[in-house]
């Protein structure tokens, strides 16, 4: 189930997981609820990607994405590593 945040302006945004399709710098394109969406990384992915380049999403992780009001989306976090 879609968890929604807001944030200070009341703006909602919404969460839900997806698989990775492909990675490419900056971004990544997931496979979420049967459509595909161009994902930047969130803030506290970036700065676990900087302690660890390991820990940038790699094709077929699970990921959270959350879809803001404007439009934009992000990777959260890694939900399940894919297995190599």
């Amino acid at each position: 189930m879609p968890r929604a945040s807001g944030d200070a302006a009341g703006r909602v945004a919404e969460d839900a997981t997806g698989r990775v399709l492909t990675v490419a710098t900056g971004f990544v394109r997931v496979r979420v609820r049967r459509r595909t969406v161009r994902a930047s990384y969130g803030g506290a992915l970036l700065a676990s990607i900087a302690q660890d380049a390991d820990h940038a999403p790699r094709v077929g992780d699970r990921v959270q994405v959350r879809t803001w009001a404007d439009g934009r989306s992000t990777v959260e976090r890694i939900v399940a590593r894919a297995v190599p």
